[in-house]
């Protein structure tokens, strides 16, 4: 059986359809995070996985949209 790794890779150069949808590959790492702005704001997050948005803390929201820091030039 080949790896997710190497199925990502071989997809990349085919072009083909990787064996797990590009949704699973989106949301599986959303719950890490949403799990981890809970513990940042200290309660429980309602979300709504269409808005991508959470129903009860504004707070929460807040956090999504952080933008990008510039790159640090040395």
């Amino acid at each position: 059986m080949k790896s997710d790794k190497q199925d990502f890779i071989d997809c990349v150069k085919s072009r083909a359809e990787t064996l797990q949808p590009a949704e699973v590959g989106h949301r599986v790492p959303s719950l890490c995070h949403l799990g981890h702005l809970a513990i940042q704001v200290g309660g429980r997050l309602q979300w709504d996985p269409i808005k991508e948005r959470f129903t009860n803390n504004d707070a929460a929201n807040e956090w999504l949209d952080k933008p990008i820091r510039q790159p640090k030039h040395g």
